[in-house]
Formats: structure tokens, C-alpha cells, sequence
């Protein structure tokens, strides 16, 4: 009876925890999965045949990452690359408070471009945490980043119940055509 009792123990742990692990998951963190041109779980700026986000074979591990290129459609035009996770509004499910979020980059900026790597905590739709970064120097080979996340305590009333990514190129008035970044193998912790 104990040995039964002991192996449902461990069962029920194992799928817990994977359970656990799926909740706390960056959809297609890897971006091995597109669809229609686009990162499987995220959300992106392509439309009208105009796509700033594309598939890239260069990748950190495995075979793809996600891509990012200020295009130039018509002359005197910018289309910058923006992709958030796909389960808006709130994003996607998360159940602790992460410390930041990591993962790798290549980036190549033109006239003062800065990519944007944000992360947004909520919890019944408010915010209750985040972070960003903003790179401005170009990086050639893969750069690993982390974004630390602030809470605005660490009380159980601030412990977040989803999680959103958004990923930007950003300059102001416009974006430069050109710039581009590679992001691959992202992950809370």
C-alpha cells in the first residue's frame, strides 16, 4: 500500500510539475513554429504584404529565431518590426514572480534605432510588475540579455497571473529602414 501510495505521489508530481512548467512558458519561446509567416503564439506587424517579421534560419539553438527589419515600402516610409505575445489582452499564463526574463539577440541598428524588449506583469488585468530594456549598440554574434522584472511588492497581492512580451525597434520621430534584429531562445526565471 505505501509503495502505491508513493508512486501516485510521484506521478501526480511529475505531471505537476509539467503542468507547473506550461504555465510559466513563453509561447514559442524558441521560435521554431510559424504559421502564415508568423511566430506560432505571438502577434506581429505584418499586414497588406508588408511583413517586418519574418522567419530567420540563423538561430541560437536549434533551426530558426524570430527576425525583425524596419522596412521601406514607399519612399520616406518606415515600417518598424513589432511582435507581443498572442494571448492579449492579459498575455499568457504565468503563476509566480518571475525575476526577469532572459533570452539572445543580434542586432544591427541604423541612425540611432533602439530595440525594445519589454515585459508586462498583470493580475485580474492590472499591472503588478515589468521591466524593459533598450539596445542601441549592434551586436553581430548572439548576445544573451536579461530584462529585470519590478513588482510593486512582493506580497501575494501582487504575485501576477499572465504575463505579455512585446519586442520593438523604436526611434523617434521614425524608424530607420534597415535596422534588424535576430531574438531567440526566450525564458522567465
Amino acid at each position: 500500500m505505501k509503495a502505491l501510495v508513493l508512486f501516485g505521489f510521484l506521478v501526480g508530481c511529475a505531471f505537476g510539475s509539467n503542468a507547473l512548467a506550461q504555465v510559466n512558458q513563453v509561447p514559442n519561446a524558441d521560435f521554431e513554429s510559424w504559421a502564415g509567416g508568423t511566430p506560432a503564439g505571438w502577434f506581429t506587424s505584418n499586414a497588406g504584404g508588408i511583413n517586418p517579421i519574418t522567419q530567420s534560419g540563423t538561430s541560437y539553438t536549434g533551426v530558426s529565431s524570430m527576425r525583425g527589419t524596419v522596412l521601406s515600402p514607399f519612399p520616406g516610409s518606415a515600417v518598424p518590426p513589432y511582435a507581443v505575445t498572442e494571448t492579449l489582452p492579459n498575455g499568457f499564463a504565468v503563476d509566480r514572480q518571475a525575476q526577469y526574463l532572459t533570452g539572445f539577440f543580434q542586432y544591427t541598428p541604423a541612425g540611432g534605432d533602439q530595440l525594445l524588449i519589454q515585459v508586462g506583469m498583470t493580475k485580474n488585468g492590472q499591472p503588478v510588475g515589468g521591466g524593459q530594456i533598450m539596445i542601441t549598440q549592434a551586436r553581430s554574434t548572439w548576445t544573451r540579455f536579461i530584462v529585470d522584472i519590478n513588482y510593486i511588492s512582493d506580497g501575494l497581492q501582487h504575485v501576477p497571473d499572465h504575463c505579455v512580451i512585446p519586442i520593438a525597434i523604436f526611434n523617434i520621430p521614425q524608424t530607420n529602414a534597415g535596422s534588424t534584429f535576430l531574438i531567440d531562445n526566450l525564458a522567465l526565471g
